[in-house]
């Protein structure tokens, strides 16, 4: 998940057991980044709980809402890692970034963002010359776009407005546009609008049918002059992620109590919304990592992305894969 405009980041650094700010304690630094998406809660889950420090790193989280601008801030090397939405990354190697490491997959989430219409806009046919808020280049732009093509209304058919992820409950609610898709938290909140009908999720598009997936992927990213200075260094870290991802899986309970308060939403319904997260740990990387699941997908959603006119050619995504990232022996 993640979009394609402005940047709107807060940085901050989490004090575990009041470690200090510098590396006078023999921690490794490191920058990672990300939202209010679900997809990281493995990091503020092992920001929160200490364990990035007992692995050795002395850990920085600056929240950066869209995809796109924390790609920018990954390739310029102010970020370190983070999680990703797949088609952002896939757009940025279509225009030669080359300056990161497909290092993992951390969730398959479905159900967890679709198109919502407004008020007098009950159907799919009544949105025909009607305009539509996406946010650019994410996978909720997408699956409105298949959403809309399985009903009849091609490219062309709606007027696509791009709006911030966070912006588009409200925009809705006030009738600025005639439908909207968006991933939670804020898919929530746009059906919670006065008036408002679900016409349809991502699991009813032609990519879940195929892959049985999500429309675009979280992905985790590793900025590659980072990585390449330290190997070891790096898998040290990802080895701290995927407990991170591992101890979230088992006990979504345990997660909230560690980050809800970054999240705008009720624990219980965070909590809800975790049970229903399908994580992939680190045993699974490999599997999940082949042509009959992930690669097919993300082959899949580079065509479509060249049909629609977003990339004009193929980017080769598999060289910025790092294989033996996905087979790390735990400690």
């Amino acid at each position: 998940m993640g979009a394609a405009s402005g940047l709107g980041i807060v940085a901050f650094s989490i004090c575990l057991a009041c470690t200090p700010a510098s590396n006078d304690h023999g921690l490794d630094a490191i920058t990672i980044s990300g939202s209010t998406w679900y997809g990281h809660v493995p990091t503020l889950f092992a920001l929160e709980t200490g364990i990035f420090q007992r692995y050795g790193f002395e850990a920085d989280y600056r929240e950066i809402i869209k995809s796109s601008d924390r790609l920018a801030a990954l390739a310029s090397g102010r970020v370190h890692f983070g999680s990703f939405g797949q088609i952002s990354m896939l757009t940025s190697l279509a225009h030669g970034n080359r300056s990161f490491y497909w290092v993992g997959t951390q969730d398959m989430a479905k159900g967890f963002e679709g198109l919502v219409a407004s008020r007098g806009y009950p159907s799919y046919q009544q949105l025909k010359g009607q305009k539509v808020g996406i946010p650019f280049a994410t996978s909720a732009g997408l699956t409105a776009r298949l959403l809309l093509k399985a009903h009849g209304l091609g490219e062309g058919s709606v007027e696509f407005v791009n709006l911030d992820p966070a912006s588009i409950p409200s925009a809705l609610a006030s009738e600025g546009i005639a439908a909207a898709a968006v991933w939670e938290p804020y898919f929530s909140q746009l059906q919670n609008v006065e008036g408002a009908t679900l016409l349809g999720v991502d699991t009813e598009t032609i990519v879940h049918e195929r892959f049985g997936t999500m429309t675009g992927l979280d992905v985790l990213l590793m900025n590659k002059r980072w990585l390449d200075e330290d190997r070891d260094r790096a898998q040290r870290f990802m080895l701290a992620y995927w407990e991170a991802v591992e101890t979230v899986r088992k006990n979504p309970q345990k997660a909230v109590d560690a980050v809800w308060q970054h999240f705008a939403l009720d624990q219980n319904l965070l909590e809800a919304h975790l049970k229903r997260f399908t994580w992939l740990t680190l045993d699974e990387q490999q599997s999940a990592m082949t042509q009959s699941r992930l690669l097919g997908h993300t082959d899949f959603i580079l065509g479509f992305l060249q049909e629609i006119g977003f990339i004009d050619q193929i980017p080769d995504y598999r060289s910025a894969i790092r294989q033996d990232f996905l087979a790390l022996e735990k400690e």
